[in-house]
C-alpha cells in the first residue's frame, strides 16, 4: 500500500471519527480530532521502495540459513534428523511467503 493511500485512510477514519464524535456529543474529542486534521499528524509509513528492500533482505537471511541447513546435511549425520527437517521446511515456506510480498510490494 502507497503512503498516499495510508494518508487517505488515516484523513477518512478521522472524519468518520469526527463525525461519530459530533453524533455522541463529545465535543472535547471533536476538537482534538479537527485539530489533528489541521496539523495533519498523519502517521508516518515506510514508503514502498524501503520496505521492498527490507523484504529483500529477510529473503537474502532466510536463502543464507537455508545454505547453512544444507552445507550441514552434506557434511554431517544430520540426514534424517527431523528437526533440521523441520527448520528447512519453516525456512522454505518463509521464503515462499516473501517472495509472495515482494512481488506484491
Amino acid at each position: 500500500m502507497t503512503v498516499e493511500a495510508h494518508t487517505q485512510i488515516w484523513i477518512n477514519d478521522h472524519l468518520d471519527l469526527i463525525n461519530y464524535a459530533i453524533q455522541i456529543g463529545d465535543q472535547e474529542w471533536q476538537a482534538e480530532l479537527v485539530a489533528a486534521l489541521k496539523e495533519m499528524n498523519v502517521p508516518s509509513y515506510p514508503s514502498e521502495e524501503v520496505v521492498k528492500e527490507q523484504l529483500w533482505r529477510q529473503y537474502d537471511e532466510v536463502l543464507r540459513q537455508m545454505l547453512v541447513i544444507y552445507e550441514q546435511l552434506r557434511n554431517s549425520a544430520f540426514k534424517g534428523d527431523l528437526n533440521i527437517e523441520e527448520q528447512l521446511w519453516s525456512l522454505k515456506l518463509r521464503r515462499v511467503n516473501l517472495a509472495k510480498q515482494i512481488k506484491q510490494a
